[in-house]
């Protein structure tokens, strides 16, 4: 049986509450790592099939070099284990892209490597005229030179607006809108443009869309590994019902398997779950909790969103001329 008392509780084996429980075990805290699943990484979940590996989910690592996975595992002194199947600065060819501009019957095609440096292929795709490429060429160079500062002022900005602001070819927007739903599963009306300009950046100087030999499931199973190594508490297939709060402070967490205290309480959970739910409006100022009730949670992948949505209503029109029939 678990103790009952540690230093850090940590809701959800993600790879944010993966890393955060094994980094705090690593710096001498005693930690207990709560998932309510069998299966340890959230989405970050591989299996392995007649020698292949296979992610459960959509991923794709942004970036390639330096990335926060690479600073973990180099904390927890396995780097060797750290294996991009692609590297950064790959010679080769390694994204193909195709498009096809509205004016026109045929898609065109190009190639690059991992990281977006050069915009040629780009230019050859849209096959954009002189005025256009100086358009494009401008935008991407303010993107990549925009400071860490300039980046946070635009929180409360929709990447919408900031292209809004600027001359932007169609072409670049297209590929843009379709940049904020693959990497940021949100609509580019929706999106902050702090966080698509920052991956931005990163792509075009540090490479992404990479993947690790053994899918990204393998970099769950060594985080997990190492905290249970170091010492560290792991409680498989139970459920946090409530985190404890007595005069203001959390004191634990009560769940399926029992009452864990701890003076610091981490959840992975998602902040809507975790505050509205795990914790209770009662315990927060209400203009906050307005706040949180008022963020939009994320739409997967968008165009996949939006297809399941008109299968769903052309279903209910279906079952409602049905039911008409039958009466």
């Amino acid at each position: 049986m678990p103790d009952e008392n540690y230093d850090v509780i940590v809701i959800g084996s993600g790879p944010g509450g993966l890393s955060t429980a094994a980094l705090l075990q690593k710096r001498g805290l005693d930690c207990l790592l709560i998932e309510k699943n069998n299966l340890l990484g959230g989405k970050m979940i591989s299996i392995e099939k007649d020698g292949y590996a296979y992610d459960l989910f959509p991923h794709g690592q942004v970036p390639l070099r330096g990335s926060a996975f690479e600073t973990v595992f180099e904390e927890l002194g396995v780097t060797d284990e750290f294996v991009p199947a692609i590297e950064a600065d790959d010679p080769r060819d390694i994204i193909t892209l195709l498009y096809r501009r509205g004016d026109k019957q045929e898609y065109k095609r190009a190639t690059q490597g991992q990281a977006m440096a050069d915009p040629g292929p780009f230019f050859k795709l849209w096959d954009l005229d002189p005025s256009e490429e100086e358009a494009v060429v401008k935008l991407m160079a303010e993107m990549t030179l925009m400071s860490e500062e300039e980046i946070h002022t635009l929180d409360d900005v929709t990447m919408k607006e900031w292209l809004d602001e600027r001359d932007v070819p169609g072409p670049l927007y297209n590929y843009l809108g379709f940049h904020a739903n693959a990497s940021l599963a949100e609509p580019i009306d929706l999106v902050a443009a702090s966080e698509q300009i920052t991956i931005m950046q990163q792509v075009m100087l540090q490479g992404g869309g990479g993947q690790y030999k053994g899918g990204f499931g393998t970099l769950a199973k060594v985080m997990a590994r190492e905290f249970e190594k170091l010492g560290g508490t792991l409680i498989k297939n139970c459920r946090v019902e409530k985190i404890a709060i007595e005069d203001g402070s959390v004191t634990g967490v009560v769940t399926s398997e029992g009452n864990f205290h701890a003076p610091v309480v981490v959840s992975s959970a998602g902040i809507q779950p975790t505050i509205l739910k795990l914790c209770g409006e009662d315990h927060f100022d209400k203009k906050y909790v307005n706040y949180i009730k008022g963020l939009v949670p994320g739409w997967a992948f968008t165009s996949v969103r939006y297809f399941l949505d008109v299968l769903r209503r052309l279903m209910a029109r279906h079952a409602a001329l049905r039911e008409g029939e039958e009466r």
